[in-house]
């Protein structure tokens, strides 16, 4: 018997290499194993040799869980050609099951076993080996030298012919969501025997999560020791789970809710996945339930499973797609915080004998220290009574100088400053009240502001000083120091320091902190806008934050207002490490961020590079914006030109003319009378934010009421669109209305529904005989009881509320953030902002609506070229994506002629490239440009558009067919003979996704404008090229593309 393993298990491979060497020396006639290690795309070479083994075997276990798309492709192929005995571990690929084959166990009784269901074709035979065959799975599953040596006994005893082995010993596993201590190996039948093996009993309880088996990595002795280290300073509950698919949830709510005390303070969960929904779904909010309940902070370290130390150190994207979505977005949207790695694969090991290579998990001993630090830090916090504890408060002064004092989006943010300190003093902090006229006077009059023009003699006596000689002792021995001193020279530098001490400018109000971040520098020396380089923050930034974490000794730190810039300091993307600015800057001090809700692009980067747990604030209300000026006179020429149809149509082409020159004079595009109206309509009924937010403060009861109606205009999951309940009724098209863009129709419609408003506020019902049919009246009950609710959380607020729970060391629900009226849900604010998943985008209806965008576009370009267009550019935005929930990339897939065909498989999103006879065009090559919000929000999307790309330049087309296509191999060609490998060639003809650096946000136009260095228009476009032409392919991640 010949077995073959193909395994993505790095544990599974090692202890398979062990016990296969203990059975060699029992059974000198042992069988001959092949190992081969599938984490990476196999070469040609690699897939030629494993073809060849696999056909002489009489028994392939297939170990698939997460090997590359590539590689599925491959045994898809190769499985069909088998002919001894197939097995498969962790796949949920339909077309590699299909082709199972066990003993007399096929497919089709596999799945007939597996649902219980009567068959008089299942044999007592086909009854054994499905029993063997789940137990076989098991074996391998949960791992450990104890259960391989069971799995190859099984196999050689039953099916190999050595039927003088002993027989194979139960299955060695924890109990899931049991109590069990990896440091001992010793289980807990609850809680209460767990604490009389605890030696001090008044120390905080920290509730430890992790995976009790060993597959597909062995990570049970990194968690032994960090449970080790917390112990020194807490006593520490390990609760094993041995699914990520169905998880116990009732009994971890026993073991956390009921049985444990207040002696609870933190959780930390090195669990994959959301705690309730594992990657088949699940119940979500039940784990979120249980999260509330035990009202603690959730930390979520996590080890890296398909990257080395050294790998994930070097990357600057810090991990790849599919970890970042199990480890980060979805642990981020049960609230967790503190996401990042203490582990990763260590150095490789390879056995020659078997020629077959893996890694074990290792820690990383700096994320392990960080991670202790800020666990300990929290405990601290919550220990200490509010009198006691010392706050930071944060606010912007960007650009430098008086008249950005205090900036942040849609916020008021000396008010809102006045609002928090005034909730710290009435929640017992050691603070006086301050009103914002107060405030102003110290920011203001050339007092505290970051701008070295306004520093003189008599007004640094404002400032606190911080000595250059204490800041070297914090700085000087990091690794990147003398980087920074080669930017930005030897400290203190020239911005806002003199005499050898930094100006800290801020003040202190007893045990709080308030202060302005420092500036980038760009506006003090604007030769940094052209450097090269990643720009480092310069001395007088970091000595900003050692001051407020060694110096004030800050419990907690707070950032008010979107957007600081710690967040988009140099590091990596995500997956920070202890070099990291904003990391290291933030060191232990628990961060607590408000935000705007409406902005989770930027928020997402906030929460993940700075470790912020996000207050969410709410906007200012919206208000239509109405006309005014000349858009009015417009309007009036309308309104007569009506008039003139009925009374006066002599007048009427002079009206006419008017119109067409008043129109033209406000740079109107149309000339159609029809097509004015409906832009005036549309401009008309435009919704902007009116004033601005006060952190604290809900919509008063007039601004709920336009809220209510705003939101009322647009569809709902749960309730229809007023406007087209009122048109239905009333047998008009709605969809008709709205597509031909009747403006006189939807303004009637509009008036109608504003009065149904007002009616239902006022008297909690509608007008009697308002609907001609009672669905339509129980139809506009729904909508109308949907916008009371929205009418009554909008006047809600719970951003104070929500700050003090935070600074007592306990959870922030998670909520996505958005468009308010889109997604009323959101409110209200508070809470601790998250993106919707990623896995989702995008949605139906966002491809939908793309794709007819897409298709307008063209044929616009159709009508006015006589041809179709070869080439278009998309440009993807995190904030856009976001909001319309993948609206571009639904644009982008039908431009190159391609469908989503599995859109509810959230895990695994399926497309499918639409055949050309049905698409009835040729595909349209398609240049993407991304901002670094959408690189960190949205990885797994360019994954999938990088191997659409290449699947659309291997189709059966001819190049009028496909010009994606044709433009491919005319780049093919090029790369080519210039001496590029074919791989490389490839890869480079079919990318076409363009963006920042690795680690770069945006572009330094602003910055060049603002600094005033440039003097031709051309420079600006230099630097915006110069700064978006890098590369996002899978070998070529944010490395510049060369003209």
């Amino acid at each position: 018997m010949k077995i073959v393993i193909l395994s993505i298990s790095h544990s599974g491979m090692k202890d398979a290499v062990h016990v296969y060497r203990e059975l060699m020396e029992e059974e000198s006639n042992l069988v001959p194993l092949s190992l081969y290690n599938i984490n990476s795309i196999l070469t040609n070479e690699e897939q030629q040799q494993i073809a060849v083994n696999c056909q002489q075997a009489d028994f392939v276990l297939f170990d698939v869980m997460s090997t590359p798309l590539e590689n599925i492709d491959f045994f898809s192929q190769l499985v069909g050609n088998l002919k001894g005995m197939v097995a498969f571990v962790g796949s949920s690929h339909e077309q590699l099951h299909e082709k199972l084959s066990f003993g007399s166990l096929d497919y089709s009784s596999f799945l007939t076993l597996i649902k219980r269901e009567k068959s008089e074709t299942i044999t007592s035979e086909m009854k054994h080996d499905f029993e063997r065959y789940m137990l076989l799975q098991e074996y391998w599953r949960h791992g450990g030298q104890y259960n391989i040596q069971q799995f190859f006994r099984l196999l050689l005893k039953e099916y190999g012919g050595f039927h003088h082995f002993p027989t194979p010993l139960p299955l060695e596993m924890i109990e899931d969501v049991s109590i069990y201590d990896p440091c001992t190996q010793k289980s807990f039948a609850d809680v209460t025997e767990w604490k009389e093996a605890q030696q001090s009993k008044q120390r905080p309880t920290v509730a430890l999560f992790y995976i009790g088996h060993q597959y597909p990595n062995k990570s049970d002795h990194c968690v032994a020791h960090i449970i080790e280290q917390l112990s020194n300073d807490c006593n520490v509950l390990p609760i094993a789970f041995t699914s990520v698919v169905q998880r116990d949830l009732e009994k971890l709510k026993t073991f956390l809710i009921e049985q444990l005390d207040s002696s609870l303070q933190a959780i930390i969960s090195f669990l994959p996945f959301r705690l309730g929904a594992g990657p088949r779904g699940g119940l979500a909010d039940v784990g979120v339930d249980i999260f509330k309940k035990a009202n603690v902070p959730v930390f979520h370290p996590f080890f890296i499973s398909k990257r080395t130390v050294t790998e994930w150190e070097e990357k600057r994207e810090g991990i790849q797609a599919g970890e970042f979505i199990v480890n980060m977005m979805l642990p981020e949207l049960d609230g967790a915080i503190h996401t990042y790695p203490v582990g990763a694969l260590g150095d490789e090991y390879t056995d020659d004998e078997l020629d077959v290579s893996f890694h074990e998990l290792t820690l990383i001993d700096e994320r392990v220290e960080a991670l202790i630090s800020r666990v300990k830090k929290y405990l601290q916090m919550r220990q200490k009574t509010r009198a006691e504890r010392k706050v930071a408060i944060n606010c912007y002064n960007y650009p430098p100088g008086e008249g950005n004092l205090f900036g942040g989006s849609f916020l008021d943010t000396f008010k809102s400053i006045e609002n928090i300190l005034s909730k710290l003093h009435n929640e017992g902090y050691d603070v006086e009240p301050m009103t914002s006229e107060q405030l102003q006077q110290h920011f203001t009059a050339g007092k505290l502001v970051n701008s070295g023009q306004w520093i003189t003699e008599e007004t640094d006596v404002h400032f606190i000083k911080f000595p250059v000689k204490e800041y070297l002792t914090y700085v000087q021995n990091e690794p990147w120091y003398k980087q920074l001193v080669k930017q930005w020279g030897e400290p203190a530098g020239e911005i806002m320091a003199s005499n050898e001490q930094f100006f800290i400018p801020g003040l202190i109000v007893n045990h709080v902190f308030i202060g302005l971040q420092p500036t980038r520098g760009v506006h003090e020396d604007p030769s940094k806008v052209y450097h090269d380089e990643l720009l480092y923050p310069h001395h007088q930034y970091i000595a900003y934050y050692v001051y407020l974490r060694h110096i004030f000794k800050a419990d907690a730190i707070l950032h008010v207002g979107t957007h600081g810039t710690l967040e988009f300091l140099p590091g990596k993307e995500n997956a920070l490490s202890g070099e990291c600015f904003p990391d290291w800057l933030i060191g232990d001090m628990p961060h607590f961020y408000y935000y705007y809700v409406g902005n989770p692009a930027e928020a997402m980067i906030a929460k993940r590079r700075t470790h912020g747990t996000l207050i969410s604030y709410q906007s200012p209300p919206f208000v239509e914006a109405e006309l005014h000026g000349e858009l009015i006179q417009l309007e009036h020429l309308l309104n007569e030109y009506d008039e003139a149809q009925h009374a006066d149509p002599i007048r009427l082409p002079e009206i006419e003319q008017l119109i067409i020159e008043k129109s033209a004079e406000l740079h109107f595009s149309h000339q159609d009378l029809e097509e004015i109206e409906q832009e005036l309509y549309r401009i008309k009924r435009s919704l902007i934010p009116y004033g601005l937010h006060i952190i604290g403060r809900g919509y008063t009861k007039d601004e709920a009421k336009q809220y209510m109606s705003d939101v009322l205009r647009y569809e709902h999951p749960t309730a229809d669109s007023l406007r087209r309940v009122i048109a239905e009724d009333e047998g008009i098209n709605f969809d008709k209305v709205l597509a031909n863009k009747d403006t006189k129709t939807l303004v009637a419609l509009d008036e109608k529904a504003e009065y149904l408003i007002d009616y239902y506020l006022l008297h909690a019902d509608i007008p009697k005989s308002q609907f001609f049919e009672e669905r339509n009246d129980k139809r506009c009950r729904q909508t109308l009881q949907f916008g009371l609710q929205c009418y009554q959380v909008s006047m809600e607020n719970q951003e104070t509320k929500s700050l003090i729970h935070c600074l007592d060391g306990e959870y922030n629900e998670a909520r996505i953030g958005g468009d308010l009226i889109r997604y009323p849900d959101i409110l209200p604010t508070g809470a601790n902002i998250v993106q919707f998943d990623p896995r989702l985008v995008p949605s139906v209806s966002a491809y939908q609506r793309g794709a007819r965008l897409a298709e307008q576009a063209i044929d616009t370009y159709v009508k006015k070229h006589g041809s179709y267009p070869k080439s278009t550019a998309v440009v993807c935005w995190g904030l856009e994506t976001s909001r319309t929930h993948g609206e571009t990339v639904g644009q982008i897939l039908a431009y190159l002629g391609i469908r989503l065909k599995n859109p509810s498989a959230s895990f695994n999103q399926k497309y499918e490239i639409i055949p050309v006879e049905e698409l009835g065009r040729p595909r349209i090559n398609v240049v993407i440009n991304i901002c670094g919000f959408f690189r960190d929000m949205f990885p797994n999307i360019i994954e999938d558009i990088n191997e659409l790309c290449q699947r659309l330049a291997e189709v059966d087309e001819n190049e009028k067919e496909n010009y994606f296509k044709a433009h491919s191999e005319t780049l093919f060609k090029k790369y080519k003979d210039e001496g590029m490998s074919d791989e490389q060639a490839k890869e480079l003809a079919t990318t076409r996704i363009f963006g920042p650096e690795a680690g770069g946000y945006g572009t330094n136009v602003r910055q060049i404008i603002q600094t005033k260095q440039w003097e031709q228009e051309s420079q600006l476009a230099e630097a915006y090229m110069n700064s978006l032409h890098h590369l996002y392919t899978k070998s070529f991640r944010g490395e510049a593309m060369p003209q």
